[in-house]
């Protein structure tokens, strides 16, 4: 399960303010263990998929991520971990507005991230509303 933890959780220490929870439970409902992840700022998880070798989760951020820069108000961001919970490879994306990443999903070898955005991206502008849907696509097996 994946959302979000205002505080520390199972053992695994507060980043700052709100903060992402990832935990993984075994079949039997045993809890296996608990990562927390997030910048100095607000952090949520929306959604979570799971692949045979991967466990992917989307959500909003209003800061920034080690090795990524915030681009706007808030921005969306793809992180990708293992089984065991190590963290794998997290992206960061966003404009000068607002991005929320609400929903992922996994078909074949893609990664399909759904959401709303407040300017456009990769060039696209937002001139009628404000705000859009956004739908991103990338192989699995990429790492950023």
């Amino acid at each position: 399960i994946a959302g979000r933890v205002n505080g520390d959780l199972d053992g695994s220490k507060r980043i700052k303010m709100d903060d992402i929870f990832l935990t993984k439970y075994n079949p039997t409902g045993e809890k296996q263990w608990t990562k927390i992840l997030g910048t100095r700022a607000n952090d949520n998880a929306f959604s979570l998929a799971i692949s045979d070798t991967s466990i992917f989760i989307t959500g909003v951020t209003f800061g920034e991520f080690k090795d990524n820069k915030n681009l706007g108000a808030c921005d969306t961001y793809i992180a990708n971990y293992n089984f065991e919970g190590e963290k794998q490879w997290l992206k960061q994306l966003g404009t000068g507005g607002f991005e929320f990443g609400r929903t992922i999903v996994l078909k074949g070898s893609d990664i399909y991230l759904s959401g709303d955005t407040s300017f456009g991206l990769d060039g696209k502008s937002n001139e009628r509303s404000n705000r859009d849907v956004m739908l991103l696509k990338w192989e699995q097996a990429l790492s950023f």
